[in-house]
């Protein structure tokens, strides 16, 4: 009998590459995988089937306490709930679910990603005698800092759990190191490194879409895909591409810049804005694009040290310039050995317009930054990411 595997995060599952993509790689190495997520941001609670694997929604409590614990007992997950918003409240029914469904169902191993479930996995996997671990996707001491109460809760919760985990896992080498500072028995780093092929576009294909959006007047392209907030320094990169009209930005998300760019992009034809999108459809205006810009602004945000993001394995994956500041977290160390990045001291629009129009007006720089680029990702890939979870397995499960 294949070895089951419970695999639950505090949220949409859909919208979470990271756990479908370690859930993916377990289920092809020949382990029963079962996905819990939450009914958050776009999620519907209920039990259905996605891309092969069965995913169990469950809801977002934060009200109606005498009906949440009718069904909890009951231990039917209802259907169609979503919420945008979550509360202490909704995490501890949260881990009250978990524990409500799966005590009495066969498991081997327990996959926690992220804090919020780490309560219930630890009781499970105590109360059944099987290992877990803990998928941290970021330093939750920094990402939490400074956030009130609830948030001290859940880093303390963390640190007390961390080293009865049998293993933790993390995205990077310097959040490794601060977790085994933090007591973790043993770290393994499964980066959030990307499959080359959820890029790939037919020749038909890209004709098309760059059809569909008039890219064809345009000397450089350059896309921005993720939360539109302060601290990602987005009017700099809109007003820069604004002032250039031989280049356009592909630019979707949401957050409190939203509005800001959905009116930059009316009053400017080269700024084109898609709102919120699917994975699928980021990644093939992604594919479409010669570079792709992240900058996080260290005077706005407290995730500096560590950060390590998704946008970076995105162009190494798809071999494009990456448009950053210099010198912000372990991904200013892949950067510097890796050479792909065009970085930036500091992030105005003048400085993002010059790098912007170098790009532009040297084809031999954008030329040898896209070859580093595709060099990074031939090291740093989602098959070589996926190799490391299925050993670790393998040792936990032999």
């Amino acid at each position: 009998m294949n070895k089951r595997v419970l695999m639950l995060v505090y949220s949409n599952v859909p919208n979470d590459p990271r756990v479908m993509r370690s859930a993916q790689a377990l289920r092809s190495a020949g382990y029963e995988v079962q996905v819990v997520g939450a009914a958050l941001y776009g999620g519907v609670s209920g039990v259905r089937v996605y891309e092969g694997l069965p995913l169990t929604t469950l809801p977002i409590v934060r009200g109606g306490m005498l009906r949440a614990l009718w069904a909890w007992l009951r231990g039917r997950v209802p259907e169609g709930c979503s919420s945008e918003r979550s509360s202490t409240l909704a995490v501890a029914f949260f881990n009250l679910w978990l524990l409500r469904l799966w005590l009495f169902r066969p498991l081997d191993v327990i996959h926690c990603h992220e804090h919020q479930g780490m309560a219930a996995a630890w009781l499970l996997a105590m109360l059944k005698r099987v290992p877990w671990v803990y998928d941290a996707h970021e330093f939750t001491p920094e990402h939490r800092a400074n956030m009130g109460f609830r948030a001290n809760i859940a880093i303390q919760v963390e640190r007390w759990l961390l080293g009865r985990a049998a293993a933790v896992v993390t995205v990077g080498e310097r959040i490794a190191a601060a977790y085994r500072a933090r007591g973790a028995r043993r770290v393994v780093v499964v980066g959030n490194w990307k499959d080359a092929s959820e890029y790939a576009l037919s020749q038909d294909e890209r004709a098309a879409l760059c059809e569909q959006l008039g890219l064809a007047r345009y000397r450089l392209v350059v896309a921005y895909f993720g939360a539109l907030m302060p601290e990602r320094d987005i009017p700099p990169l809109l007003e820069a591409v604004a002032q250039l009209a031989d280049v356009g930005l592909l630019i979707g998300g949401r957050g409190a810049d939203a509005a800001h760019v959905a009116a930059m992009a009316q009053a400017h034809a080269n700024i084109h804005w898609f709102g919120w999108v699917s994975m699928a459809d980021v990644a093939r205006y992604e594919a479409l694009s010669d570079v792709i810009y992240y900058s996080l602004n260290p005077a706005l945000s407290n995730q500096t040290v560590y950060s390590l993001p998704n946008k970076l394995f995105v162009a190494l994956a798809t071999g494009k310039v990456l448009l950053a500041r210099r010198n912000v977290g372990e991904m200013a160390d892949l950067l510097d050995a890796i050479g792909s990045g065009m970085l930036l001291e500091d992030v105005t629009a003048a400085t993002v317009r010059d790098a912007l129009c170098a790009l532009r007006d040297d084809p031999a720089l954008l030329a040898r930054l896209q070859a580093a680029a595709a060099a990074g990702g031939a090291q740093y890939n989602a098959q070589a990411a996926n190799a490391r979870l299925i050993h670790l397995y393998a040792e936990l499960l032999p």
